[in-house]
């Protein structure tokens, strides 16, 4: 098996299950982009030009999924919640166990919507979005583990 390469390409799976609810599978990925959303305040003072005080007081993360099957969480309510999970490949070794691949779980996922987009002679495209929250305010409701 060649070694891997920590260069990623491809969602091979991705699927959301909402709380008490079954399994979905999110076909069509195109694009898939996590943000912490981590916001920061600056300070100075004492003539200072600049801040000399800085610090993060807040992230929540976002995950939006651009698809081309826009229309296959239709069935879900906005604003449920559930657990996100995809996998992303090595570029190497694709999805093998030890190849280097990543399988990230986003819990207390909330369903935010997905626009769709139609243009007239081109396939439909969408963007799924889910937003999360800490169940104790202090751990991440983002993992990683390595396949």
């Amino acid at each position: 098996m060649p070694t891997p390469s920590n260069a990623y390409v491809n969602t091979t799976s991705c699927s959301f299950t909402p709380s008490g609810g079954s399994l979905t599978n999110i076909k069509g990925i195109k694009d898939i982009a996590f943000d912490p959303q981590v916001e920061t305040i600056h300070e100075g003072g004492d003539g200072d030009f600049f801040d000399t005080l800085a610090g993060s007081y807040k992230a929540a993360w976002k995950v939006t999924i651009q698809v081309n099957r826009p229309l296959m969480l239709a069935a879900l309510t906005l604003g449920a919640s559930g657990s996100l999970t995809w996998v992303t490949n090595d570029s190497r070794n694709a999805a093998t166990t030890g190849g280097g691949g990543l399988t990230y779980t986003l819990s207390n996922a909330i369903y935010g919507g997905t626009p769709v987009n139609a243009p007239h002679r081109q396939f439909a495209t969408g963007t799924h979005t889910f937003t999360s929250y800490s169940s104790d305010g202090s751990t991440s409701p983002l993992s990683s583990v390595a396949l």
